[in-house]
């Protein structure tokens, strides 16, 4: 009975997959793609700052086009070529603006990326903090440095961090904080700015300075750091990938 039950709600859901599929594929033969964007990313623009920009619109970086991208993606008619050069594309960016901070329509679409990755079960486990008040923002990178010991900024002057928090009731709450990290990133480099992935968010945030951040943020002794994000506008190029190990992958065919 219960398996009659269960291929019933499994057509159900495949019914509805793809009612939502025509539908995307039909917003997506009326709108380009540089002026797309989701109607979740409306919807949440419009509660957070009272509006979409003006254009309506996302600003694309331009997709790399260099030799080290422009031949790993075939282009077929079912593959998302744009996406997965932006994937190629990202970089993890330690040179930033000091002086140019991030604008919340950008930041808005890099953490609701951040909110739509995946996570077990769908629990949502992770936590993000925001940071962007200066004086918070230097504080945390001097606490991050007495952790690190080089005697710089470990967040390469970037503006803006994102402390990625996680349950750890929650068994897989590393994988999903991590995840979490990685659509920002990806995201980030999709509206032109870069980042890059800082450790030692949970040694930062066991001590008892971190704990006071925490408190003031409203997480309990339970949320334990993930990892740091610096946020900002690239100063020159970013940097060139390194060559992709040859035993990267192993097939078992």
């Amino acid at each position: 009975m219960w398996f009659k039950k269960w291929k019933e709600k499994r057509k159900a859901r495949k019914s509805k997959r793809a009612a939502i599929n025509m539908n995307e594929t039909s917003r997506d033969i009326q709108s380009p793609p540089e002026t797309r964007y989701t109607e979740d990313y409306k919807e949440y623009t419009e509660k957070q700052y009272g509006g979409a920009p003006a254009d309506n619109s996302i600003p694309l970086r331009e997709m790399p086009s260099g030799e080290e991208t422009k031949n790993e993606v075939t282009m077929d008619n079912n593959i998302n070529v744009a996406a997965l050069q932006n994937l190629l594309g990202r970089r993890s960016i330690r040179k930033y603006d000091t002086e140019r901070q991030v604008p919340k329509e950008l930041l808005h679409a890099v953490l609701l990326a951040g909110q739509y990755a995946p996570t077990a079960m769908g629990k949502q486990s992770p936590k993000i903090v925001v940071v962007q008040n200066k004086e918070v923002r230097d504080c945390i990178s001097e606490m991050n440095d007495e952790v690190w010991g080089r005697g710089i900024d470990p967040f390469y002057g970037a503006p803006t961090i994102i402390v990625v928090f996680a349950d750890s009731n929650i068994p897989t709450y590393v994988q999903d904080g991590s995840l979490v990290l990685g659509n920002m990133m990806n995201a980030a480099h999709a509206v032109g700015l870069g980042s890059c992935w800082i450790n030692r968010a949970r040694e930062v945030f066991q001590t008892e300075k971190g704990k006071e951040l925490m408190a003031k943020w409203g997480l309990g002794e339970n949320y334990i750091g993930i990892g740091n994000l610096a946020l900002g506008y690239t100063v020159g190029d970013g940097p060139k990938p390194a060559p992709r190990k040859e035993d990267y992958i192993v097939f078992d065919e």
